[in-house]
């Protein structure tokens, strides 16, 4: 998730922003109508569109549509309340058959057991950081489409003509420390510091552990950087560019323990959205257990249970 605010450097807490300009361009297009003479065309079954989003061909839950067509899209609020009946009714319909499985677009399969695992409180939501230690060619490292489309704000299906440290200079990722915890990591290119959003710090209290999670990306950030910014004169960019960390501590603690991962996203969501580490401190446990719920049904229907994904065939 790349982002284009730049942070005002001047606070340590950076809890405010500074909003960049953004110059819009204005496309103009014209429609061009396209006839049949054949009768049968106007007539014919609609066949079913392959999704952008997952794999294969097939047709949503009718019960799913309604039920997403019905919810209403409030404006954003990072912390909104959930209908309890309608997510009674989406959990309901899941657990008819939790094994039903889908390929969404980044290649991976999810289940209907995933989205229910991802809405209950205290469930956890279970690299190539090795190979970039052995590569003796390091600025010459392949670091593959996913980092490439993170730092250039370009994605197979977007035509964007985005430039990195120019329209994008803050890329949002969650990260996975150790085996069992996921952090937010707000990685601002320009001043070259990390923010770390943690919601259980305490697990990684001391500066030595931060390091040792956190040794691998800062070590390798200059050289992505150099690899997909412009050319420079630098030659060591491992001395030039170096990146810093810096966590916050008066942000939501997950003390009950086994949130991480969904808190790690809302963290990131509401920082996206210009919300201070201090709005972050005022989510509580029933807050979570909310925006797991909302998560669950609000990826289905994006990944899944989209109308617009698929017509019935």
């Amino acid at each position: 998730m790349t982002e284009s605010r730049t942070p005002d450097v001047g606070n340590s807490k950076l809890s405010r922003y500074l909003t960049r300009s953004l110059k819009k361009a204005e496309l103009e297009g014209k429609c061009i109508p396209i006839s049949s003479t054949k009768k049968y065309d106007l007539q014919t079954k609609r066949i079913p569109r392959r999704s952008t989003k997952i794999g294969g061909v097939y047709t949503p839950d009718k019960r799913l549509k309604k039920l997403f067509q019905s919810c209403k899209k409030p404006k954003y609020t990072p912390l909104a309340d959930l209908e309890k009946a309608q997510f009674q009714e989406f959990q309901s319909i899941l657990r008819e058959n939790p094994a039903q499985e889908f390929e969404i677009v980044i290649g991976i399969h999810v289940s209907n057991k995933f989205f229910l695992s991802l809405a209950r409180p205290t469930n956890w939501v279970s690299t190539e950081f090795a190979e970039f230690e052995k590569a003796s060619d390091k600025l010459g490292f392949n670091w593959g489409g996913l980092v490439s489309f993170s730092f250039t704000g370009k994605t197979p299906r977007r035509n964007d003509k985005k430039v990195l440290l120019v329209d994008v200079d803050r890329v949002y990722t969650p990260m996975m420390w150790g085996k069992d915890h996921w952090v937010g990591l707000v990685i601002n290119l320009t001043c070259r510091q990390v923010e770390i959003l943690d919601c259980n710090i305490p697990l990684n209290e001391s500066d030595n552990e931060v390091n040792k999670h956190m040794a691998y990306l800062l070590r390798a950030l200059p050289h992505v950087l150099a690899a997909f910014s412009p050319p420079s004169d630098s030659s060591h960019p491992e001395e030039d560019q170096a990146f810093s960390w810096v966590r916050p501590d008066n942000i939501y603690f997950n003390e009950r323990s086994g949130d991480c991962g969904p808190c790690a996203v809302k963290f990131l969501e509401m920082h996206a959205a210009g919300y201070s580490y201090e709005d972050m401190g005022q989510i509580d446990d029933k807050k979570v257990d909310i925006f797991r719920q909302k998560y669950a049904m609000d990826t289905y229907e994006e990944f899944i249970g989209n109308a617009k994904v698929q017509n019935d065939g």
